[in-house]
Parts: structure tokens; C-alpha cells; sequence
């Protein structure tokens, strides 16, 4: 996905450009990430984690933060969510790979 130019466009023209979804959302991102997240007592305080991480690791921009330290308890929840073990270091991209990429 392509969310614009800086060569064609200003970042200001491009954030701001109501047509983009993706950028739409993300400016109140707290409406539409799911999963674990949702039932979380702090999701106004972190916002619901890193989009793009976990964009990268799960292919879908809502997708809860795979690298949220919390445990279910700590959020209220009763069964176990898929996460990365504290410490996990992430897995290298080919920048030319990632959603937005213009290659």
C-alpha cells in the first residue's frame, strides 16, 4: 500500500488527505485495533501499541501489538493472546517488502 509521496506531495498534504483510510484511522486508533487490546484498561494510555509493528508481523494494521509486555491478567483477560516474549528481538525486512514500500 502506498500512503503517498514526499516528492510529489508535502507530508501535511498527505496526512491530512481524506481519502487515505489507513492515515484516516490511524488518527484515532484506539476505535479499530482489536484483539487483546480492546479489553485492555490502558489502551488510552498507549494508544494500542506499535500499528506498524504489528502490520509487519501479523499483515493486518489492527491486529493487537504482539510485543504488548501486559499479560492477559493484567488487562482482565482469561484466555492466553498470541505475543512476543519480552526480549524478543524483531526480525529483519527487506524495506523494499513493507506495506507502503514504492519498489
Amino acid at each position: 500500500m502506498i500512503l503517498g509521496s514526499i516528492r510529489e506531495k508535502d507530508f501535511a498534504s498527505i496526512w491530512h488527505d481524506p481519502e487515505n483510510e489507513l492515515l484516516s484511522s490511524l488518527k484515532s486508533k484506539t476505535k479499530f485495533v482489536g484483539g487483546r487490546c480492546t479489553a485492555c484498561k490502558f489502551l488510552l494510555v498507549c494508544g494500542g501499541g506499535l500499528r506498524a509493528r504489528a502490520w509487519y508481523l501479523t499483515g493486518d494494521p489492527w491486529a493487537p501489538d504482539p510485543a504488548c509486555y501486559l499479560t492477559d491478567d493484567e488487562i482482565g483477560l482469561k484466555a492466553s493472546s498470541a505475543r512476543l516474549p519480552a526480549g524478543t528481538a524483531l526480525p529483519a525486512a527487506d524495506p523494499g517488502s513493507l506495506p507502503g514500500s514504492s519498489r
